[in-house]
C-alpha cells in the first residue's frame, strides 16, 4: 500500500511539473519516442533493481544513442514517508549529488521525470520512468 501512496505522491509532483507556467532550470515540455534505461541496461518505463545496483549511483542513458541527456529530475519515496526531488544536470546521480542514493532498500520508488536530452540539433524530453527498488 505504501507503493503506491508514493507512487500517487510522485506522479502528482510530476503533473505540478508538467503543468507549471514558470519556467524552470531544465525543459519539461515535449518529447522524442525514445526510452531511458539505467547503467545501460534494457531500456524500461517501469522496471525493478535490487537496491546494490543502484546505492552506488547510476547514469540515465536514451535507448537512441543519437541523443544525450543533459538533465532530469529525479524523486524518491522511501517507506518512512520521507520524500526528496532534485533537479540533476548531466546523466548521473552519485552518492555526491544525491546523498539519499547510498541508504536506498527494497519498497523505496524512484520516479525519473523532465529527462532532458540533446541530439539531432533539437533539445528534447525522453520519455519519464519509475523505477521499484527491490532486495
Amino acid at each position: 500500500m505504501r507503493q503506491y501512496i508514493s507512487l500517487f505522491t510522485l506522479l502528482l509532483f510530476f503533473c505540478q511539473c508538467a503543468t507549471s507556467g514558470k519556467h524552470t532550470e531544465i525543459y519539461c515540455r515535449g518529447d522524442i519516442n525514445t526510452d531511458p534505461m539505467i547503467n545501460h541496461f534494457e531500456p524500461c518505463s517501469y522496471c525493478n533493481f535490487k537496491a546494490v545496483v543502484l546505492n552506488g549511483g547510476f547514469e540515465i542513458n536514451i535507448s537512441d544513442s543519437a541523443y544525450k541527456v543533459t538533465a532530469f529530475k529525479i524523486f524518491i519515496s522511501d517507506n518512512s514517508g520521507t520524500f526528496f526531488r532534485k533537479t540533476i544536470l548531466g546523466n548521473r546521480v552519485t552518492k555526491k549529488n544525491v546523498k539519499m542514493i547510498s541508504k536506498l532498500k527494497a519498497g523505496d520508488v524512484i520516479s525519473i521525470e523532465c529527462i532532458n536530452v540533446f541530439g539531432k540539433g533539437e533539445r528534447s524530453m525522453a520519455t519519464g520512468m519509475t523505477i521499484g527498488v527491490d532486495k
